[in-house]
């Protein structure tokens, strides 16, 4: 406790996520909470409570004019590597960027058309369509075991924050499962889905994990839960 009051049981201390370039500065007391702060390479420039550090710049192929601190990124001056004789190699490696990054869009553009036609849609009494079956409301529960098995701990934590799940009742998980990574993914799931319900849970865990760029996982999570349903 850092303050009186009448409340009937101790606060829990928190946890100084490493995931997020945290280090504890100052540990937990019964009188205060544990103080956490950007760990070395590591900055935050929140104006209000820091909720993630990010890695300092390096400089590579330039001067540092300014050190990365606890509230600033380190400056850069990169001037001395833009030289005209570099400037054809660095057209060249644009061009092959783009195209490469056409090629690949056209591919992932393709295999989404053929994904989406292979998908059956049920129709109702009326005639009406109904929601394709890849979305069809099920229970999750008894799958959060696979689901977990597919993704790091790390994803599970940005996929339960995103969906508002919050950080205190994150580190209150972690903490009571301590050292057990995969009973950690399975309770913050767990936990998320109990807040969440079973409705438009499953179009919610799959077009999330796509939104945070885990769109292996998301695949192979509906290849899984599709193929049990079977």
């Amino acid at each position: 406790m850092d303050n009186y009051n009448y409340l009937p049981e101790c606060r829990r201390c928190s946890h100084c996520d490493t995931e997020h370039g945290f280090e504890v500065e100052k540990n937990c007391t019964i009188y205060q909470n544990v103080k956490c702060r950007c760990r070395s390479g590591y900055f935050c420039n929140s104006s209000g409570p820091c909720r993630h550090c990010d890695p300092c710049d390096e400089c590579k192929g330039g001067k540092i004019l300014e050190s990365c601190t606890q509230t600033n990124n380190t400056r850069c001056d990169r001037t001395e590597i833009v030289q005209d004789k570099i400037a054809p190699i660095v057209a060249a490696v644009v061009v092959s960027i783009v195209l490469v990054g056409i090629f690949i869009g056209a591919m992932w553009y393709v295999r989404e058309k053929k994904k989406t036609a292979e998908y059956n849609v049920r129709e109702a009494p009326n005639g009406m369509e109904m929601e394709p079956l890849r979305y069809q409301d099920i229970d999750l529960l008894p799958h959060i075991p696979v689901i977990a098995e597919e993704m790091q701990l790390s994803g599970v934590k940005a996929f339960v924050r995103r969906l508002k799940v919050t950080p205190n009742r994150i580190d209150v998980i972690i903490n009571d499962n301590p050292n057990d990574g995969a009973e950690q993914k399975i309770k913050l799931l767990e936990c998320w889905y109990q807040e969440h319900g079973k409705k438009d849970a499953y179009k919610t865990l799959i077009t999330t994990l796509r939104d945070l760029r885990l769109r292996a996982t998301a695949d192979k999570i509906e290849e899984k839960i599709n193929g049990a349903r079977k």
